[in-house]
């Protein structure tokens, strides 16, 4: 059976006018103008062949056309945003993606990792190249680079590095952010991105 491309934004769009019975109020919970919601139902109603809204002088209306779809098409969002969280079930809280050099990984941040795994096997690491990062991307949790300072810096192998702490640390509470800190660094002086 051939599959047709369902227009998924301007059913989103008809989902909010029709739970509104309003296009601007649609409008406003979508972010755009009431007039950009009258050209996806219009366009809906081109591609469905049918009128989904009457204008009367209480405002809109569902039809019966519109009103027979309506259940079916909200419990398929439903199961678009089940599916989606399968999708992601696998980046849980527990999977962190590391870039980091090899030398650094080896002679510093596996044995680290490795003794709070002890205690947290939940946790799992992808790790990724430090050659191949891209450190603008978001789905890194933990990166390290390059910085010239070396201030409270420590020798790790042949190279000296200093801990430096991402800004997303601030999303912590100040005790969480503590202890975090204190385990991971092992010790070592952990500076801040913002000093």
């Amino acid at each position: 059976m051939k599959r047709t491309h369902l227009p998924l934004n301007a059913l989103r769009v008809f989902d909010a006018a029709a739970r509104h019975l309003s296009f601007t109020r649609a409008a406003d919970e979508l972010a755009v103008t009431p007039a950009a919601v009258g050209q996806q139902i219009r366009a809906l109603e081109d591609v469905l062949g049918v009128v989904l809204f009457r204008r009367t002088s209480k405002g809109l209306e569902l039809t019966e056309e519109a009103s027979a779809g309506l259940e079916a098409l909200r419990t398929g969002f439903l199961h678009f945003e089940d599916a989606v969280r399968a999708m992601q079930a696998g980046q849980s809280s527990h999977v962190y993606t590391i870039a980091a050099p090899r030398e650094f990984f080896a002679a510093w941040l596996a044995p680290r990792l490795a003794e709070f795994r002890k205690s947290n096997a939940e946790v799992r690491y992808n790790l990724v190249s430090h050659e191949d990062a891209d450190f603008t991307e978001a789905n890194l949790d933990l990166g390290t680079d390059g910085y010239p300072f070396d201030e409270g810096a420590e020798n790790v192998g042949e190279e000296r590095v200093a801990l430096v702490a991402a800004v997303v640390a601030d999303l912590l509470p100040e005790q969480a952010r503590g202890d975090a800190e204190a385990d991971f660094s092992g010790g070592l002086p952990l500076r801040h991105a913002r000093e």
